[in-house]
């Protein structure tokens, strides 16, 4: 299977609302822990006072301002502006920076959530927002070590410092490449929408009946032209069987449908009739069908049908114009050939009127 991420990732990792949800549970569950761990050490009486009271504000904060974003951006619905995303970035920094502190902070091991919040403000933030927001952690951790040990920053540290930066950088090139996937897919959807309702009414208004059917004969789309045409309440039978019903008013029209469900067989510009209870009329008949996957799609066929009665007509009248024609023509002839021996009499009865 691909290792790529698939559209559903994709589009989770880009909304702002979904990711600031994920960031309002994580950031909950780090100070509900801390804070647990640190009621379950202070019970034990072996732990710092100062330490519980850091552990209790922080949950008190957390709790705090994560209920006041959450008002916001959930139950009030306001705009995500940078400012507010700035200002969640830089609280989960303090956040950490808090549990690192409370933690030990030369040795901790919720320094890697500085890495968390790195890669959550690359996706929320602009390029630029994301790359301040990992150097602001760097000072943060910094600061925090040398107030707590109070001696120079050994290797250790400098090596985390440098994997802040390395995934800081990693991580926004990341989320450009992503954004850039996202507006090409918005604009893709956006096109396939107009295209859609370009096609639409264009169906809609075409003097063409056009109905779809899948391998069950089940019916999947069908113009207000069909309806007309047949004479039948298509639009009440979507996703249920109608090849025979159309059978009852259109046998060609049915037995070509059926010929290419069956037999996969396609139908040019054959003729049938339609024969409604006010009156019978001739139609042209199209079939073409797609294949399925056989997984999330069946075979489906497609009939495009219009009334040739007119054409048909026409084509009388062209036939009954050209034997008009052909009469016209003989009669013209005959006429000429009756001409020539009347012309012969004519003259002979003039002569002998003249002998005396």
């Amino acid at each position: 299977m691909s290792p790529r991420l698939g559209r559903p990732q994709i589009d989770v990792m880009l909304d702002p609302r979904r990711l600031l949800r994920w960031i309002y549970i994580g950031r909950l569950s780090i100070a509900a822990a801390i804070f647990l761990a640190a009621v379950r050490v202070w019970m034990r009486e072996d732990m710092d006072s100062d330490a519980i009271v850091i552990a209790s504000l922080i949950f008190a904060a957390t709790t705090a301002v994560t209920v006041g974003s959450l008002a916001y951006s959930e139950i009030y619905r306001r705009a995500l502006r940078p400012n507010f995303l700035y200002l969640q970035s830089v609280f989960d920094l303090l956040l950490v920076t808090a549990v690192v502190h409370v933690t030990g902070a030369a040795n901790s091991q919720f320094a890697a959530l500085y890495i968390l919040v790195i890669a959550a403000s690359t996706l929320l933030l602009p390029l630029g927002g994301g790359l301040l927001i990992a150097a602001l952690g760097n000072v943060l951790y910094v600061a925090d070590v040398l107030w707590s040990v109070d001696t120079q920053i050994d290797a250790a540290v400098w090596l985390q410092l440098g994997v802040f930066a390395v995934v800081a950088l990693g991580l926004a090139y990341l989320a450009v490449q992503l954004r850039r996937e996202g507006e090409g897919k918005h604009q893709l959807v956006a096109e396939l929408g107009q295209l859609r309702l370009q096609a639409d009414d264009i169906l809609r208004n075409i003097r063409s009946g056009v109905l779809t059917v899948d391998s069950e004969g089940r019916l999947l789309f069908a113009n207000p032209m069909a309806e007309q045409l047949l004479g039948l309440p298509l639009e009440d039978r979507f996703g249920h069987t109608v090849v025979d019903d159309i059978a009852i008013v259109a046998p060609d029209l049915a037995e070509a449908l059926h010929r290419s469900i069956r037999d996969r067989e396609r139908t040019t510009r054959a003729e049938g009739t339609v024969r409604l209870a006010n009156r019978e009329f001739a139609i042209g008949v199209t079939t073409t069908y797609t294949e399925g996957d056989g997984l999330r799609t069946n075979h489906t066929t497609t009939a495009i049908f219009s009334d040739i009665s007119d054409q048909k007509r026409l084509e009388a009248l062209r036939l009954r114009a050209e034997r008009l024609e052909g009469v016209a023509e003989l009669s013209a002839a005959l006429a000429h050939e009756i001409k020539n021996p009347l012309a012969s009499i004519r003259s002979a009865i003039e002569q002998l009127a003249q002998v005396p």
